[in-house]
């Protein structure tokens, strides 16, 4: 079997794990059973903060085994396989930004909006002790009350402003009021 493990703790270092599922994936698409992968996640995204942080170990570990297979796969079938381990991982094997659409399996290539030079555009996550489950989340989200407001507008306003260069108005966030009703603390963390 493969060997796996994980430095965060409370980090699943079984089957659920999206890594070794990755790994599961590729091997059986290429027709690759017999081979073994030993994997070490060392995690830097914390896990349950909506970061896509198991999305990304995702890609990284398909596109490592693909490698370490000798390239059996194209980038265009790792795109396509990852759609059946969750929607957003097709965004981790992008080449740099992206606007996605759909399930977030369908991306389009844009210019980052923010300046990445020392002295650039500063960002700040805030993740609590706490997480979220991503299904959690969604199992929350009311459908009709999603935004109105038209995506590709919002992007055409951060491609030309840049993302400091907007106005709190042009952040939109449908996932923010379920995380708030499943853990009322994210939005005294916010309002501080």
């Amino acid at each position: 079997d493969d060997k796996f493990e994980c430095n965060m703790e409370g980090v699943p270092t079984d089957r659920t794990n999206l890594v070794l599922r990755a790994l599961d994936l590729v091997r059986t698409k290429t027709g690759n059973e017999d081979v073994k992968f030993e994997a070490n996640l060392v995690k830097r995204v914390p896990a349950q903060a909506g970061l896509g942080g198991g999305s990304g170990n995702a890609a990284a570990a398909m596109y490592g085994a693909n490698e370490l297979l000798g390239r059996p796969a194209t980038h265009e079938q790792l795109v396509e396989w990852s759609a059946d381990l969750g929607s957003d991982i097709t965004f981790f094997l992008s080449c740099g930004t992206a606007y996605c659409t759909g399930r977030g399996e369908i991306m389009t290539p844009v210019k980052a909006p923010f300046d990445f030079s020392p002295g650039g555009t500063k960002l700040t996550i805030v993740k609590p002790d706490v997480g979220l489950s991503t299904p959690k989340v969604f199992g929350a989200l009311k459908y009709d009350e999603l935004s109105e407001a038209d995506p590709e507008e919002l992007l055409s306003l951060f491609l030309e402003k840049g993302v400091d260069g907007c106005g709190d108005d042009a952040y939109v966030n449908d996932l923010e009021q379920p995380a708030f009703d499943c853990l009322p603390e994210l939005r005294e963390l916010k309002e501080e």
